[in-house]
């Protein structure tokens, strides 16, 4: 079944458009079209919860028998896919991301069965996978292969992994640690040109990160307080040259990221307006959420 592409629809989006979709794949989307029939209408919540049950069931009637292993992993790795590049897309605001999350938590409740040790779809399997193959940082290319697009895609990608770690479906706590470790704990002083607009970028978003994902980086933060080190690999996320505290996500560093956040929104940092204000925005939301957490520790 093709699918019918209506403006403001899923279909209209840069990242869908550039895929060759397979039948399988158009009916993915339709599923997902289920629940985001338009980019820019919010439904009320009563038909945003029955759209993303409807959507998530016709994804569960869509999977190829368990029996069908490698039709199953196919299915499955595809369906992420599509999904990841929805979120992606830079034309998407933060009511597409919450829908896809409305519809991954309705997806956990479907039991079909397990596949290589998974349960389908309660362990979500492939879905940290896909998003570590997408999760791509055009800054580490340098400046010839960089561009705004490619910027826009990590920075969305960015926020709808945050998001999805706080509602607990995606496990994706080492890509926030590296992205926020290469904007914050590397020197600014230096850049020029086209440097000076990528860390613009790298700190916007770390800050993607740290405003939607506070909450599961605090929660880790205290876990390592009692068994967390260095030697353990699940742990360690290397220094950048501005931090020499433990290279694992302790409080301590997380009270280093607000501090340099504090002195990148100033104007003396040398970037720009927009993403001094950002950084600024996202030190409120840091100490607020350190304090919430804080809170329920006692």
């Amino acid at each position: 079944m093709a699918y019918n592409a209506n403006a403001g629809s899923l279909a209209q989006l840069q990242l869908i458009k550039r895929r060759p979709l397979s039948e399988q794949e158009s009916n993915v989307l339709n599923a997902f079209a289920l629940a985001i029939p338009n980019l820019h209408a919010e439904p009320g919540a009563s038909r945003a919860s029955d759209a993303a049950i409807e959507a998530a069931h016709r994804l569960n009637s869509l999977c190829p028998s368990l029996d069908h292993k490698e039709d199953a992993r196919d299915y499955l790795w595809r369906t992420w896919e599509i999904m990841l590049d929805i979120a992606s897309s830079p034309e998407v605001e933060d009511n597409v991301h919450g829908r896809l999350l409305t519809i991954l938590e309705e997806l956990l409740q479907c039991a079909k069965g397990e596949l290589d040790e998974k349960r389908v779809w309660r362990d979500l399997p492939g879905l940290a996978d896909c998003f570590d193959a997408s999760y791509t940082n055009p800054t580490c290319e340098g400046e010839e292969s960089f561009t705004t697009e490619a910027a826009q895609i990590w920075h969305k990608l960015s926020s709808f992994g945050a998001r999805g770690m706080a509602a607990g479906v995606l496990a994706v706590h080492a890509q926030a640690m590296y992205a926020v470790q290469s904007a914050l704990e590397e020197p600014l002083d230096t850049l020029s040109g086209a440097e000076v607009e990528m860390a613009g970028w790298r700190v916007k978003v770390a800050c993607a990160w740290l405003t939607h994902g506070a909450k599961p980086l605090l929660w880790w933060a205290r876990e390592n307080e009692s068994y967390g080190n260095e030697e353990d690999g699940s742990n360690y996320i290397k220094r950048g040259p501005l931090y020499d505290g433990p290279a694992i996500m302790c409080i301590e560093r997380w009270r280093f990221w607000l501090h340099r956040l504090q002195v990148l929104a100033k104007e003396e940092s040398g970037l720009g307006e927009e993403i001094r204000v950002v950084a600024l925005q996202t030190v409120q939301t840091m100490r607020k959420g350190e304090e919430s957490t804080m809170k329920a520790w006692l």
